[in-house]
């Protein structure tokens, strides 16, 4: 007897304890009759596979005086989010300006049988809204493993809070989400507006009176992987070095060191890149980086070469360029590539410089060990909190840098990122001659600098040149506004005479250095007018179909057929490029 009431009583304490932990989430020391909240929920999913939430809560006082705020609010997610939540942040400027600068301090995950519950914990702040005003809060979660393969090859799911319930009740709650255009919705209802961008699928919907709720009906969304297009996929990732090295020459580099597996259905060609420096420049124009490809197998089976990345601002990686296949699925792969830090990130002292580099990871996701290398040579004297940094979770995107000073040894013998006045204190300091080279030396150190300067600038409109192409192909071949056309055709115009006087005179000054480069610059002239003829065409084709001087089926054809000689085209010039390239180191 003593058994059963003591078995008794241990089940109502745990009764109790439930009811008291759904309480303490509902619970609230304030009127809410007088708090009207608002929330934007916005969906994203990348094409590694990885969900973005976004919660924008605005909460508006509407009492008569100033209210203290010092309530928890919850967000209750999908039981199936247990656990799978890999970074969060919480931001908000008006909390900031009442010094409550550490919000993520603030951040509770839990669960119960029906949800994964995500709670600011403000009960202990005691923040201010003044009557009448109000302030925002915004939370931001990174899921990696929440799409799910189904058993039609292709066809993927996820499950979505469409109406995401809080502790409060919301007045109106404005739901967004996006899929790539590289795996759009299998299917969607008509309660949603679709709107179809050059990136991303967007659905909308528009909900008011959320009542607080436990356990609301979640639904999944069914993506397609757009067909031939192998740059989504469900991706998860090992391992990723940054490396920061110093060439012979004073140049600080970047190496990225990535290794993933392909969990998706089909081979992974493409994958989208987060690159140290703008992703436009001084005209707002998209701009892809230039990178060069590292070999990742002894002996190595490709030589180094340069690869444009594609489609800014997404900068697809094309993974072939390095590997020579695809990653197939289920497999891994390790892919290396190396940059040139942007000078943005380059601070010139008097005897040194200094050198900020960003932590937030090369890609879209959290991985599963994140690390960045600083090497010394010795030629250089580093200064760094640590020479190996490791990175968890948030770390990886927090945004923050690391900083380190380099300064010149007495083995340095290179001089060509110092400025003029390090360069007299560094002669004077080490005791050395200026050394004077031979006019033979001197030319083929010109023809050098003459020819990276060629092929720096031919990389960047050649990179212009893919991204207004990519652009126009990726149009529908329904009528497009002829504004649109008439911009594109000024872009190409500007981007012509932009380039046409520097890469004239580098050309000419190359050719008069080395006669043998001659046929090569020759060649990539001709590519270059066959470039721009083309994609003027394609131009000239969506016009024709505009004004009904050409059927649908021969437009189709023509694209088609322009499509593949400007890729024919770009790659022999990037060829070209790679072998002048070859041939100065």
């Amino acid at each position: 007897m003593k058994i059963l009431i003591i078995c008794f009583l241990l089940l109502f304490g745990t009764i109790i304890q439930v009811t008291d932990a759904q309480d303490m989430q509902l619970s609230s020391d304030i009127d809410k009759s007088q708090i009207q909240m608002k929330m934007d929920s916005t969906f994203q999913i990348n094409e590694l596979g990885v969900l973005l939430i976004e919660y924008k809560l605005t909460i508006i006082n509407n009492s008569t005086a100033n209210l203290i705020f010092n309530e928890p609010i919850s967000f209750f997610l999908p039981k199936e989010y247990e656990n799978k939540i890999n970074a969060y942040f919480v931001e908000s400027e008006a909390l900031e300006i009442q010094n409550i600068n550490y919000m993520n301090e603030l951040v509770i995950i839990s669960n119960n049988k029906r949800n994964t519950i995500v709670t600011i914990d403000f009960r202990n702040e005691n923040f201010e809204i003044k009557q009448g005003e109000d302030f925002g809060i915004s939370l931001r979660l990174m899921l990696v493993d929440v799409i799910e393969l189904t058993e039609k090859k292709g066809l993927y799911k996820v499950l979505i809070p469409e109406i995401t319930t809080t502790n409060f009740q919301l007045q109106q709650l404005n739901f967004e989400m996006s899929v790539p255009e590289t795996a759009t919705y299998a299917n969607i209802s008509a309660h949603y507006t679709r709107t179809n961008f050059q990136i991303y699928d967007v659905v909308t919907a528009i909900h008011v009176d959320i009542k607080p709720m436990f356990g609301q009906k979640f639904e999944y969304f069914f993506l397609t992987e757009t067909e031939g297009s192998n740059a989504f996929s469900k991706v998860e990732v090992e391992e990723i070095v940054r490396e920061i090295f110093i060439t012979k020459n004073g140049k600080i580099m970047i190496k990225e060191n990535l290794k993933i597996i392909n969990k998706g259905f089909y081979d992974l060609k493409y994958i989208q890149v987060n690159l140290i420096g703008p992703e436009v420049d001084e005209n707002g124009v998209p701009l892809a980086k230039t990178i060069t490809t590292m070999p990742n197998r002894e002996p190595a089976l490709n030589e180094k070469k340069l690869v444009i990345l594609l489609s800014p601002p997404q900068n697809r990686l094309n993974i072939v360029e390095i590997l020579r296949v695809g990653i197939p699925e289920g497999q891994s792969a390790d892919i290396t590539f190396v940059y040139a830090l942007p000078e943005a990130y380059i601070n010139h002292n008097f005897n040194s410089i200094t050198v900020t580099i960003p932590i937030e990871s090369p890609l879209f996701t959290i991985s599963d060990k994140y690390s960045i290398v600083i090497n010394s040579p010795d030629s250089f004297s580093i200064k760094t909190k640590s020479m190996i940094t490791e990175f968890k979770d948030r770390e990886q995107l927090s945004g923050k840098n690391i900083t380190i000073e380099i300064t010149p040894t007495l083995s340095w013998a290179s001089m060509s990122i110092i400025p003029i006045s390090s360069l007299i204190f560094i002669t004077i300091f080490l005791g050395l001659s200026i050394y004077k080279e031979k006019p033979k030396e001197e030319e083929e150190k010109e023809i050098v600098k003459k020819t990276r300067e060629l092929l720096a600038k031919y990389s960047e409109k050649i990179t212009y040149e893919k991204n207004i192409f990519s652009r126009l192909i990726n149009l529908s071949s329904e009528k497009v506004q002829q504004e649109y056309l008439s911009n594109i055709k000024n872009e190409l115009t500007s981007i012509k005479n932009r380039y046409a006087n520097v890469l004239g005179q580098l050309k000419r000054e190359i050719s008069d250095l080395d006669n043998t480069q001659k046929e090569k610059i020759n060649k990539i002239n001709q590519l270059e007018q066959s470039l721009e003829r083309d994609i003027f065409q394609i131009t000239k084709s969506y016009e024709q179909l505009n004004h009904e001087n050409i059927n649908k089926n021969d437009f189709e054809k023509r694209i088609n057929q322009l499509q593949k000689d400007v890729e024919k085209r770009i790659n022999e010039i990037l060829s070209i490029l790679n072998q002048m390239l070859d041939s100065i180191r």
